[in-house]
């Protein structure tokens, strides 16, 4: 069986929609108290709840206590008195009620959901370029830092899959510098006094540590270049993060973006201890769209803030019959390493009605919704396998879930990961372009040759040149069809073919002459068309 998958889905999963922003907490205006209170949140949209959530790692807190942290009305930190009270509408109760509980080292986790609020929806309590104050035991105000739209990614960091006794955690910010991506935040929960790594891993889940997998190289680099990056404690197991791929040592780490050519987007971050151990995982930004390419198709995989939708069509099945299709809890497409159905600690198979029922030509079209799976949060299948099954049950084909997928990842009845370079199905459309290309260009230079109305009085001259006088009488004057341009050199052409179907293919065209000049006339013979080469020499994107 021949599957081809076109599937047109939408995964409404992470229920967050909207922009994303950051609060970086400091020292409160005019406080000179004996605590140091840092700390980087998060604040996002939550559309199935219609509320918002604020997130994040608050250190340098009195031990084992706890005290308030609350959004306040004022837009700055610079002056106490213009921070102000509480942010919501005085004819309500206030809904701060939000709490920091600090540990032996006066680092707290915190999280809070509060309805009624946006990020920046200016028609509905909008908390963007306020200010979040956080308070000691007693009341005091002790940080202050500023609601802000991020422009880059956020990454809440927790102890690392299969080690639950890691205590590490962190916030991390990454965004787009000027040729390089720069790191702020905190970690905390470490070795104390001691450095250890921080580095961009190729996994898009810290779900399972099977699909975190190693350092994220790209496409450009050899060397790992986020070898360089460390972070240093102090005496209690606290660092803060400042880092940049433009002062690393690595020659290759600027190649690197958020969004663009090898993006580090979505992917996972990994603290080390000092050892390598892997302590702390978070994703850097919870995507929004994935995709999941199978061998002659694509899964298309997009965000509504509440629900799991997946709609698409099915091609080159078995007619008339029906089968199943899942997300596997593997992260890798080799038959033997997909797993099972991925069930994320539900007791009951949540995949039982995902089937597909062929037509006579073997086309199926398969809609599916579910609230209970998400991209990168409760539940997550990116990174996951996408599998279809034949009627009787077998492995037919697969694709992984991916943020920035292309045509390497699709696999049919096939035990590897992945493919490099194009996919088989791209392989064999190049193919065929290429050789529509070198067919055309055969056509046009043949056509060139028969079209020249005046014998040449010396044939070595290039047979593309145009007439150094013109006959206005002439209704056959040379013209070379649109299709191709030539550039005129010594005994040489340049002819530059682009197709629907593949790449521009830029041909070097050589005419060798014989000792008769041609004229419109003559019949093109064996040694006139032997004397014509095709030498491709470029091959790259049309510009």
């Amino acid at each position: 069986m021949v599957l081809l998958a076109v599937l047109v889905v939408s995964l409404g999963v992470p229920t967050i929609a909207g922009p994303s922003a950051s609060c970086l907490l400091s020292t409160y205006p005019g406080y000179e108290g004996p605590i140091a209170v840092y700390g980087l949140l998060r604040v996002m949209d939550e559309v199935a709840s219609e509320s918002i959530r604020i997130d994040g790692t608050v250190v340098g807190l009195e031990s084992s206590t706890s005290g308030g942290w609350h959004v306040h009305e004022g837009t700055t930190c610079e002056d106490a008195e213009a921070v102000g009270e509480h942010y919501y509408n005085y004819d309500d109760v206030d809904p701060w009620v939000s709490v920091w509980s600090s540990d032996g080292n006066g680092t707290a986790s915190v999280e809070f959901n509060v309805s009624g609020f946006t990020v920046n929806d200016g028609d509905v309590w909008p908390v963007a370029g306020r200010a979040i104050v956080v308070h000691s035991s007693d009341g005091t105000r002790v940080a202050c830092g500023l609601i802000e739209i991020t422009t880059g990614v956020l990454a809440r960091l927790g102890p690392y899959p299969g080690f639950p006794e890691s205590t590490a955690r962190g916030a991390l910010e990454a965004t787009r510098g000027d040729g390089s991506i720069d790191v702020v935040g905190v970690l905390a929960g470490l070795e104390s006094d001691a450095t250890g790594g921080l580095h961009i891993h190729e996994g898009y889940t810290c779900d399972n540590a099977s699909g975190v997998f190693g350092h994220y190289f790209g496409d450009e680099t050899e060397e790992d270049p986020w070898a360089t990056w460390t972070y240093s404690t102090d005496d209690k197991g606290v660092a803060i993060v400042a880092l940049s791929s433009s002062s690393s040592s690595s020659s290759s780490s600027g190649s690197f973006s958020l969004f663009d050519a090898n993006p580090v987007a979505y992917r996972a971050v990994v603290a080390h201890l000092s050892d390598g151990t892997r302590a702390a995982c978070g994703l850097a930004g919870e995507a929004s769209s994935a995709s999941a390419v199978l061998p002659a198709g694509e899964i298309a995989l997009a965000d509504d803030g509440a629900t799991l939708t997946i709609e698409g069509t099915l091609r080159g099945l078995e007619p008339s019959t029906s089968g199943g299709w899942h997300v596997h809890w593997g992260f890798q497409c080799g038959e033997d390493d997909v797993g099972g159905r991925y069930r994320g600690g539900l007791e009951e198979d949540p995949w039982t009605e995902t089937t597909w029922s062929s037509d006579v030509d073997g086309t199926a079209e398969i809609a599916f919704s579910t609230s209970l799976f998400s991209l990168s949060r409760v539940r997550p299948v990116a990174g996951r396998a996408v599998v279809v099954h034949a009627s009787d049950g077998t492995f037919a084909a697969c694709g992984l879930v991916d943020p920035w997928s292309d045509e390497t990842t699709g696999q049919g009845n096939d035990n590897s990961k992945k493919k490099e370079g194009l996919s088989r199905s791209g392989q064999a459309r190049l193919a065929v372009g290429l050789a529509l290309v070198l067919v055309a260009a055969v056509g046009l230079v043949a056509y060139a040759i028969v079209k020249r109305s005046e014998p040449r009085p010396d044939a070595s001259r290039d047979f593309f040149e145009e007439e150094e006088e013109e006959d206005d009488d002439d209704e056959d004057d040379d013209v070379l069809p649109a299709a191709a341009a030539a550039v005129k050199e010594e005994e040489r052409s340049t002819l530059v073919v682009t197709t629907a179907e593949s790449p521009m293919v830029q041909l070097a065209l050589s005419h060798t002459p014989s000792d008769t000049p041609l004229t419109q006339h003559d019949p093109i013979t064996d040694e006139e068309v032997d004397g014509l080469e095709l030498q491709p020499v470029h091959l790259g994107s049309p510009r």
